[in-house]
């Protein structure tokens, strides 16, 4: 939405706006989502802050190379970052079955993109708590 409201040309300052921009919509979007898939809903438990940490860098990895593809190649970066992160990144995650049991390339291509490192991550602190999560607050 930034790219078609203000354009996809950046200069430095509108790359500092946009970045701090979704900086605060990063964190936003993961300190939702872990009281939603957390207290909300009662999906899974664990530390609240180690789930909100890994939402935040998942949604900001992912808002940060779109913006990327954007100010590379304009428009088309949007159309790339929803190929790359939604129709492969997405059932390539592992989420609905175990990367064992997916086929060919999605088995290798889905811990390489945010999303499906980011589910590994929450899935780790689902069952293990926070004893083996890379994240120390």
């Amino acid at each position: 939405m930034l790219g078609l409201a203000r354009g996809t040309d950046l200069d430095l300052r509108q790359t500092l706006l946009r970045s701090a921009a979704l900086a605060v919509f990063s964190v936003a979007s993961g300190v939702f989502g872990a009281l939603l898939g957390g207290p909300g809903l009662h999906l899974f438990g664990g530390n609240r802050l180690d789930l909100m940490g890994i939402g935040t860098l998942v949604v900001l990895a992912v808002s940060m190379a779109a913006t990327a593809f954007q100010a590379v190649i304009g428009e088309l970066g949007s159309a790339l970052a929803v190929v790359l992160f939604v129709v492969i990144g997405n059932p390539s995650s592992g989420g609905p079955y175990p990367p064992e049991f997916l086929s060919g390339i999605r088995r290798e291509v889905g811990r390489y993109i945010p999303t499906g490192a980011g589910l590994e991550a929450v899935r780790t602190i689902a069952y293990f708590g926070s004893h083996t999560s890379a994240l120390r607050w």
